[in-house]
């Protein structure tokens, strides 16, 4: 095993090395898509020989489905965290979109990928099953609105599938703008859509 930066075999050489290739792969999928992306040029971009890589990840399909794995890891994580906080329904979920659009506005490459493999596939692309994603995302955020409702914070008679629609609908339209079109995310953004949700249009 070869590495530019780590001690060869070493198991924190191995875990940088690997860190270093869904970096590279991240980017470069970002910006040339899954077909224009080669193993080469990953193996070029890690400043690794093309065995290391392949030790690694078999193929650009076992690589471009890690990166997709990653992110919506990481993704998961930050929304768990925000939402086992203390507060109310409503402080959770203002947390939780704070620290969403902070981590897109810290990683966009990697959420560039997500968006670009579910609305463009590329030619060659593996299947990536976002029906399952989108559910667990579902499953994490429907318990917090229940929880509003038996709190109060939320009225009985909402239907919590169409408040959950509204709110990732209002996240994600801002997600889209922001790593696809560069426009910038206000910062008090998750403050004005809880504010419309939780008080309503009419006067």
């Amino acid at each position: 095993m070869v590495s530019a930066v780590s001690s060869p075999g070493s198991k924190s050489g191995e875990s940088e090395l690997r860190a270093r290739i869904i970096d590279v792969a991240t980017t470069l999928f970002a910006e040339r898509g899954y077909a224009a992306t080669s193993m080469r040029d990953v193996a070029s971009g890690a400043s690794c020989t093309k065995p290391a890589l392949y030790y690694h990840f078999d193929n650009k399909e076992a690589l471009f489905l890690e990166v997709i794995v990653a992110t919506t890891n990481a993704v998961v994580d930050l929304l768990r965290r925000a939402m086992g906080a203390p507060g109310t329904v409503r402080e959770r979920m203002q947390a939780s979109m704070h620290a969403y659009f902070a981590h897109l506005r810290a990683h966009p490459r990697a959420l560039k990928v997500m968006m670009q493999a579910e609305i463009s596939t590329d030619v060659g692309q593996p299947t990536i099953d976002f029906k399952s994603m989108r559910q667990s995302h579902i499953n994490l955020v429907m318990p917090l609105l229940r929880e509003g409702v038996d709190r109060g914070e939320i009225r009985a008679d909402v239907d919590l599938y169409d408040a959950l629609h509204v709110i990732a609908g209002a996240m994600d339209a801002r997600a889209i703008q922001f790593v696809l079109e560069d426009e910038p995310i206000p910062v008090d953004y998750p403050e004005r859509i809880l504010a419309l949700i939780f008080g309503g249009l009419s006067p």
